[in-house]
């Protein structure tokens, strides 16, 4: 049974008062049981509370006795990041609210994908000892030639069980004519991933990682249940083609949840060891 929700929370925020009124969205909240549930709500113009006030809903976080927050992925990509990132300053987990998915590879080969998590993290330890005298050598040259410029990226990514992270890569470094490092992005920028992995919030073969962006339009379909999947550096839609629209990389991510084994994973791995020198993978 739902609870009334605690007064110091908002009843409907609004991402942004610059968009038009058909484009605007907001959402009310509940309470259950130390969880904050998000849900898609109609945009009403007396229940506005604009982007720049993103402090207040932080701090109503970190006084709030919430464990987790549950967020309906329908809500779009500029409100799931202002959750995404107020969620992440209060220190609070942020879910996107899914159907459970019982059919997945950790569930129906529990010996199996154990072993797999385990070959994730040695693999994953071994590479990153094994290349951190280069990223040690990019983080020098770009303090030399670039000191305003980051040498990692950071963007939001859907996790197992739908958890919000912060997946990393490569920063493009330079200028517009192609430098050393910007060549080096083109086949290595995803390796910063490695530590996602450790991290526990990714894999090295699986789905690719769904943006928000991606995240909201899956809402809207069945395979919305592969939100539930961990996602991984490489797998077979990064394999084959840079660009391929959303329901051919979703069937193709469908396929691979549905016929999971570590043979399979295996060949990947075979097929991204030459593709990662040669540029394919993006």
């Amino acid at each position: 049974m739902l609870a009334t929700k605690p007064s110091h929370l908002p009843t409907y925020v609004l991402v942004s008062n610059k968009k038009s009124e058909q484009q605007k969205m907001g959402w009310t909240l509940k309470w259950r049981q130390k969880q904050l549930l998000v849900n898609k709500e109609p945009y009403e113009q007396s229940q506005l509370l604009a982007e720049e006030n993103q402090e207040w809903l932080i701090e109503r976080l970190k006084r709030s006795p919430v464990k987790l927050v549950r967020i309906d992925a329908k809500l779009q990509k500029d409100n799931l990041e202002v959750w995404a990132q107020a969620c992440e300053q209060a220190q609070k987990p942020l879910f996107l609210r899914l159907n459970p998915a019982h059919q997945q590879p950790s569930n129906l080969y529990p010996g199996s994908w154990l072993l797999k998590r385990l070959s994730d993290f040695i693999v994953s330890a071994l590479l990153l000892t094994i290349l951190s005298p280069v990223f040690l050598g990019l983080m020098a040259w770009k303090a030399w030639r670039f000191p305003q410029q980051s040498l990692l990226n950071k963007h939001w990514c859907v996790g197992k069980r739908g958890k919000l992270f912060q997946a990393y890569k490569l920063a493009a470094i330079g200028t517009n004519n192609q430098s050393f490092a910007e060549q080096m992005t083109c086949n290595w920028q995803n390796l910063p991933q490695l530590l996602n992995v450790l991290r526990g919030e990714m894999t090295l073969i699986g789905p690719r990682p769904w943006t928000l962006s991606d995240a909201s339009r899956l809402a809207y379909l069945e395979e919305q249940q592969q939100l539930n999947a961990l996602p991984g550096i490489t797998g077979l839609p990064q394999l084959t083609e840079k660009l391929l629209d959303l329901k051919t990389v979703s069937r193709t991510h469908l396929a691979y949840l549905n016929n999971w084994s570590l043979g399979k994973d295996l060949k990947v791995l075979l097929q991204t060891v030459p593709q990662l020198f040669s540029g394919v993978i993006n």
